[in-house]
């Protein structure tokens, strides 16, 4: 068995789910633990408010317990989302849980944040996302 290297969440748009899942996967055959229980498809088709706001407060349970975070983000073209993966980048950055950003820069919070442009190249570092 190998030894976990860390937890990571991956945040992104809902509509990434399964790619993020897939890349949750492959992070986890590295020997990281994911711990975004979003990504099991439990929120899926969730409309009314009481199950909305637990959703929400699995989210952030699961990013105190992770160790890195890493936001998906999205170009221009993607046009408007609900921005929760806004909230989840802030609220680790908040907690000092360590950002990893995967696509372009989106906010003024992103410039002081290890980015890559794909997730090809965040995997092929995945090793050094906690050395800062």
């Amino acid at each position: 068995m190998k030894p976990t290297l860390g937890t990571v969440y991956l945040a992104g748009r809902y509509d990434r789910r399964r790619e993020l899942a897939e890349y949750a996967d492959a992070l986890e055959a590295l020997g990281w633990k994911s711990m975004a229980r979003w990504l099991t498809g439990a929120h899926e088709g969730a409309t009314d408010p009481e199950t909305l706001r637990r959703c929400a407060l699995e989210d952030l349970e699961d990013i105190r317990a992770s160790d890195t975070l890493v936001a998906f983000t999205e170009d221009a073209t993607v046009g408007q989302t609900s921005g929760g993966r806004h909230v989840e980048t802030g609220y680790a950055i908040g907690l000092g849980i360590t950002v990893v950003v995967v696509g372009p820069i989106e906010n003024v919070f992103h410039h002081d944040l290890r980015r890559y442009a794909t997730w090809s190249e965040a995997l092929e570092e995945e090793f050094t996302w906690r050395e800062v």
